[in-house]
This record gives C-alpha cells, structure tokens and sequence, in this order.
C-alpha cells in the first residue's frame, strides 16, 4: 500500500493569503516506516514534541536560537526527507488569478483547495501510471476541522472530476501531525512553498531552503515552486484542456449510467 500526506498552507477566503498550497510526499508503507524513525529521533535531538515551521520561529526565540542554528536544525530534517527518498508532490495556485474566474469555471472546479486535491491526485495517479504500479494510495491529510468535511466531500465527487485519481484512492483520513509524523514533513513542504512564491511577487531570489526541498520533486523546474503552479497563464493554457477532459468524463459516466440501466 502507497500513503500520501498532505498539508496546506494559506486559504483562497483570506485576502492576505495569495497563494493556497496543498503539497506532500508519497511513498509506499515500509519506506514511511525508516523515515519516521528518523525523524522522531531528529526531533528527540533538538528537544521538539514536533516540526511545525509556523511555532518553530518562536520556539526558536525561546532557547535563543539565532537564525543559522535554526535553519541548520530544519536542513537535517530536510535530509532526512531526501534520505527516505520521499517523492514530493504539490500545487500552488494565485488566489487573486481564481477569484477573477468565470462563474462557470468556478462552479465546475469549486473553491481553490478543491482544485489543489484534484490536481494533487492526478500527478499522483500519473506518477503511479509510469512506474506501472497497481497498488492503492491512502491520502492523509492534517486534522484541520474546517477542511475534514469538505475533504470528505472532494473524495465522494472525485470520480466525476478525475476517475483514475478515484480508483487510485483506497481511503482518506484525517489525523494529528505530532502522532503521524509524516504530515510534519508535509507541513515543511507546503509552508515553505508558499513563503518562496511571496518571495517571487517581490522578485527576490529562491533561499536555500527551497533548493534543498524542491530539487527532490518530480519534474523540478525552479521556476515552478510546487510542482503545478497555476497563475494566469497556466490557466489560460492548460484550463481548456482540463474542461475537455471534465466533459469527456461526463460523457463516459453517463453512457455507462445508461447502459446499467439498459441492461
């Protein structure tokens, strides 16, 4: 069995957050398995109950951590991620971009993060499809209440946006990040991707950090901070491809409804 985790990091509902991320790692079972061991003792080393890039700023304060020592204690996390050989996946998209589309584009493809858990399941399905793999994907997501229903909803409908992405996915769960610590190394993911792309809008340069984590993912492209990055362009491009595909899906589900039905 394949588990993937995943966090987020900004929402489409707040102003102020101009780019919703939704990025994580996959990988199959007995591979997550050596990665948490080291990880539990990296945070046993440095005295955390867990990584969570939000509070480790502040924690950082408190023991006067100055800003060196702390981003060396996040590189040997990050080593730790490219030791377990985890493949990162993520997408980013301009909150600004998606509250300007079409009515009818937003009811086909909904609210930001829904788009994100679309597009998240089709690279790993893809991904799945080249390595010829059969095995199933459980997708773990961080126990954040105010997404869990909607989340719970996106996997009932998946199937209508993205078929293979729903028979690729044995189950959905939700869960704390201090006990399942791979949806740590997720958080570090997403939280860093969306700092770097705030940094692009003020053209400044990629820090280290996202060097070291983004040049793991599949297809790395610098310019492109998590792997699917979609602002105005990428929607111009890509959405009338995507909608063929929606369309053509729908056909398929009906003709198969009629079918049953028929016989």
């Amino acid at each position: 069995m394949f588990y993937s985790f995943f966090d987020d990091s900004g929402k489409e509902s707040i102003h102020t957050a101009d780019f919703p991320v939704l990025a994580g790692y996959l990988a199959h079972e007995r591979y997550w398995t050596a990665f948490v061991q080291n990880w539990r003792h990296l945070l046993l080393r440095h005295g955390l109950p867990m990584l969570h890039m939000k509070d480790l700023v502040g924690i950082a304060q408190e023991r006067d951590w100055d800003a060196t020592r702390r981003n060396n204690v996040v590189s040997e996390f990050i080593e730790v991620i490219k030791d377990a050989k985890l493949i990162g996946f993520g997408v980013a998209v301009d909150s600004e971009v998606w509250r300007g589309l079409s009515d009818a584009r937003r009811k086909a493809f909904g609210n930001a993060q829904k788009f994100c858990f679309s597009r998240i399941m089709r690279r790993i399905s893809d991904r799945l499809d080249l390595a010829r793999e059969t095995e199933s994907v459980t997708v773990v997501f961080d126990q954040d209440f105010e997404f869990a229903r909607r989340r719970l909803g996106l996997f009932h409908t998946l199937g209508r946006f993205n078929r293979r992405g729903a028979e690729r996915c044995a189950g959905i769960m939700f869960a704390d990040a201090e006990r399942y610590i791979p949806l740590q190394a997720a958080d570090l993911l997403a939280w860093t991707t969306r700092r770097e792309l705030m940094l692009r809008t003020k053209k400044l340069q990629p820090s280290n950090r996202y060097r070291e984590l983004f040049a793991a993912l599949p297809y790395y492209d610098p310019e492109y901070a998590a792997g699917e990055f979609w602002d105005q362009g990428e929607i111009d491009r890509e959405f009338p491809k995507i909608e063929a595909e929606y369309e053509a899906a729908k056909a398929a589900s009906l003709a198969a409804k009629a079918e049953r039905v028929s016989t």
